[in-house]
């Protein structure tokens, strides 16, 4: 009983914990790489997790509050 150390209930082993995020790391690069994106318009390959539809309708609703934040819609 007094030779005997209490390991606080965290168990021996650190091998579960380093699967569990390995796991975590493999999901995390799938996802990131799953979600590419060729933009021709700037010729590059993006990691967009958005729709075009997604992206235009976020742009629409952004745009009152920007232009009267940045004082309103100017002409040409």
């Amino acid at each position: 009983m007094f030779g005997q150390r209490y390991s606080g209930g965290r168990g021996s082993s650190i091998l579960p914990r380093l699967v569990i995020g390995a796991v975590i790391a493999i999901i995390s690069l799938i996802g990131y790489f799953g979600a590419q994106v060729y933009n021709p318009v700037t010729d590059e390959v993006q990691h967009i997790d958005m729709t075009v539809e997604q992206e235009i309708a976020l742009g629409l609703q952004a745009a009152p509050e920007m232009a009267a934040q940045f004082g309103g819609f100017r002409s040409g």
